[in-house]
This record gives C-alpha cells, sequence and structure tokens, in this order.
C-alpha cells in the first residue's frame, strides 16, 4: 500500500500538475492529471517508449526543487534497457543522466518532468503554414560548374588561384541581373574547410567541379563534378512553437515543413521565467540554448528525410523570434532584457556558421539571423510605425538591400502580463495597455 505522502509532480510542455503519491509510478501520475505517456509493453520496461526526462534544480516560478533523487534508484529490469543504448542517445545529444522510463521511475519528491514528443501518447500537433507570395529570387547562396586549368611546370599556380580564375567568367555568365558586378578575386573569401579539400576534389573529376558562394564573397563549399542541389531553411523560432520551412534555393519552392513545441518550455513558459531561470540557474544560459539547437536538428532531420537529402545540402539558415528568442538561440544572455533600459546584446543582423551552432547542416552553411528592435523609447517613441514591426510580432520577411528592413521584436517586460486560470492550464500571455493607452495588433 503506497504511503499517503504526496509531492507535487509537474509535466512539461503541457503545464499539467498534480500530487502523486510515493511510490506512485511517474506513469501513473501522468495519467492522473491527464497527461498520455506513451507504453506498447504493458509497463514490462521492454519498448522504452515511456523515456522521459528528469529536470535538475529549483524552479521557484514553480515552487518546488525536482533532482534525480526524487525518484525510485533505476532497478535491473530498466537498467537492462537503458545500458546498451546510453552511447547512441548521448551521440543524438540526449542528456542521459537525466533519463528515466516512466513506467519503473517511482514518485519519491517533488518532480518536474518533461515528456519528449516521441513519448506523448495525445501529442500536440503543431502547424505553421506558408503564405505563397510573389518575390525577387535572389538566393545569397549560389552554385557555379567550373573547369579548371590544370598547372604545369611553365604555370604551376596555386590550385586555389587557378579556381578563381575559372570562378570569375562563371559568376559572370550565371548573373544576368542589370547592375550586378562580380567580386574582385581578392575580396571573394574561402571557409577554411574548403581549402583543406580543394586539392583532392579538382583532380578527382579532372579539374572540373561545383563551386557554392555565399553572397558573393565567400567560397562555403566545393564538390566535384556538376552537383545542382542547394537548399535553404527558414525557421520561426517562437517562445512556443518552432516551426521550419525547407526551401530549394533555385526555385524558391517550400519542399518541406514541420514544426514541433519548443522544449525551452520545461524551464519556463514565457520570456521572463526564461530570463529567470538563465539569471538563477548555474549553466542556465547553454540549457536554454541547446533546448533549441536539439530541436532545429530534430525538424531538419525530419525534412531532410522527407526530401531524401543530405545535411551536406543545406546551405543556409535564416532565423526569426522575439529578442528573448533570438538571443538563446545564439546562446546570447537575456538577462538584460529584463532590466530597464532593456538592452540587447546586439540589434544588427547577424551571418554566423551554423557549425558553431552545433547544426547539423553543411559544414560551411551559413544562420542569417534578422535585426531586433527591443528598446521600449523605439517601441512607443513611433506613433506611426508600420503595423509588421509592432511589438511581439515575429516577422519573417527580410529584404535584402537597403529599401526595407524587417526586424524581429519582442513585448517589452512591463507590457507582458501572465495569469493562470486554474492548475494545470498553460499560463497565457497578454498584452496590456501601456501607460493608459490600448494597441491593438
Amino acid at each position: 500500500m503506497p504511503s499517503e505522502v504526496e509531492y507535487t509532480i509537474v509535466f512539461q510542455p503541457s503545464g499539467a500538475r498534480g500530487q502523486a503519491a510515493a511510490g506512485t509510478t511517474v506513469r501513473d501520475a501522468a495519467r492522473q492529471v491527464g497527461v498520455q505517456i506513451e507504453s506498447l509493453c504493458a509497463d514490462k520496461a521492454t519498448c522504452g517508449k515511456c523515456r522521459v526526462l528528469i529536470e535538475t534544480g529549483r524552479f521557484d516560478r514553480l515552487g518546488i526543487t525536482s533532482t534525480i533523487e526524487h525518484v525510485s534508484p533505476i532497478a535491473e529490469d530498466e537498467e537492462s534497457y537503458l545500458a546498451p543504448r546510453r552511447a547512441a542517445w548521448q551521440k543524438q545529444g540526449v542528456e542521459v543522466a537525466k533519463l528515466r522510463l516512466a513506467c519503473q521511475a517511482r514518485v519519491c519528491g517533488n518532480l518536474l518532468v518533461f515528456v519528449p514528443e516521441s513519448s506523448r501518447g495525445n501529442r500536440q500537433i503543431v502547424r505553421k503554414s506558408a503564405r505563397e507570395r510573389r518575390i525577387d529570387l535572389r538566393p545569397a547562396v549560389r552554385k557555379y560548374y567550373v573547369e579548371v586549368e590544370p598547372p604545369t611546370l611553365a604555370h604551376p599556380l596555386g590550385d586555389w588561384e587557378r579556381l578563381l580564375a575559372a570562378l570569375m567568367p562563371a559568376m559572370e555568365r550565371v548573373h544576368t541581373e542589370p547592375g550586378w558586378q562580380p567580386p574582385a578575386p581578392d575580396d571573394l573569401g574561402v571557409d577554411y574547410p574548403v581549402l583543406l579539400k580543394l586539392a583532392e576534389t579538382l583532380r578527382e573529376r579532372q579539374w572540373k567541379a561545383t563551386v557554392t558562394v555565399w553572397d558573393d564573397r565567400e567560397v562555403i563549399d566545393i564538390q566535384p563534378g556538376y552537383q545542382d542541389e542547394a537548399y535553404g531553411a527558414a525557421v520561426d523560432i517562437g517562445s512556443t512553437t518552432i516551426a521550419l520551412y525547407l526551401c530549394d534555393l533555385h526555385t524558391g519552392e517550400i519542399v518541406a515543413s514541420d514544426s514541433m513545441m519548443n522544449p525551452q518550455t520545461a524551464y519556463g513558459e514565457d520570456i521572463m521565467s526564461r530570463i529567470s531561470y538563465v539569471s538563477e540557474q548555474a549553466g542556465g544560459l547553454e540549457t536554454l540554448h541547446r533546448a533549441v539547437m536539439d530541436a532545429l536538428n530534430t525538424l531538419l532531420k525530419r525534412a531532410r528525410r522527407e526530401r531524401q537529402l543530405k545535411p551536406e545540402d543545406i546551405y543556409e539558415l535564416v532565423i526569426v523570434g522575439n529578442t528573448v528568442m533570438h538571443h538563446l538561440a545564439l546562446n546570447l544572455p537575456p538577462n538584460y532584457l529584463g532590466l530597464a533600459p532593456y538592452p540587447p546584446t546586439i540589434q544588427r543582423a547577424l551571418n554566423l556558421k551554423a557549425r558553431d551552432l552545433g547544426l547539423e547542416v553543411n559544414r560551411g552553411a551559413n544562420v542569417h539571423s534578422l535585426p531586433i528592435e527591443a528598446s521600449r523609447r523605439r517601441q512607443y517613441g513611433r506613433a506611426a510605425r508600420r503595423r509588421a514591426l509592432q511589438p511581439g510580432r515575429d516577422v519573417a520577411d527580410h529584404r535584402r538591400g537597403h529599401e526595407r528592413r524587417t526586424r524581429a521584436r519582442q513585448p517589452p517586460a512591463p507590457a507582458v502580463h501572465l495569469h493562470a486560470d486554474r492548475p494545470g492550464l498553460r499560463r497565457r500571455a497578454r498584452r496590456v495597455r501601456h501607460a493608459g493607452r490600448a494597441r491593438r495588433d
């Protein structure tokens, strides 16, 4: 007979909360509060469908402290399932130290439990549709087929210099738009991993190769022979959901799309609680950054599988989100976004290497983040600001050039209030009046 002692248990990302008697399995506790966790083996620890993560730390917003010691030790049946799989999960970025089978782990204290999407019996279906619109197709990434003159004793010029001599005419043939000027050879850079394989790649197909150039300023890949696969991804990182759209860079067609709940909800359901988590928890910033990067890698993998692509086929990502999501995605501390005068670390657009963020795409791929504005004075001091730039609106439209720039913004801290109608419901953010004036979307 279970003990009469009861503990608080909270399940994320649903936010469901309840009391569970000591000795209750995590899966039974989930069922009691309406959270369905998969199981195909009748709780025999053989299918592994009920994998959950036990979060560790003090969660002041929830009023609980959760640790892995607040569940029963791993028994023999559970260990026999987990042990041979830990190494593979760790390579995939799973925090194996937090991993337990919900059908075997028993409640021994207060818990915050994250239920991965693969373990949810009643999975939340998230859809963000892409609107078709006519645009001028000017991709930042282009591919050029070249045939390079081999070196001779009379002209032993370096491989890079020979490649440039063939690349410049190829770029001029491809670019037909009025006013386009080729870059000067000395202004065209090369990504270091390209140099590492340059010599072998040129000789693999008798000096015939395909060169990938980003923004007419850097060679980011070289492939033997003729290759034409080139894809990019547009990513909308919301505080609740993350949506990804895979695009063919030659045609502009959206060839795959997918979305999922933002796993950061396990650490805070709104932007202010996530700022607090980073401020109060050791390693909090890295935890939230890794959570969103792991989610992006999951979406990228699913989109690639749908089109039977390789990671090397994706050359650029454009990400957009409110200012806090922007900072967490780029591993920038958001602490001062919650304190007057709410300054971001950086406002202008950024171009980063995807490999520096741990994204599973081409090693030379670029990540472009849109510029942001988070200043209260700017947000509320311009009455005639365009609708597309209203506070809190995630904007995924960005034209290169100086004629128009679209920015991603967040609601400033004083304008965001939270309320919970009753325990177990997700807190909902609502915009309220600022300085006595109601603002409409």
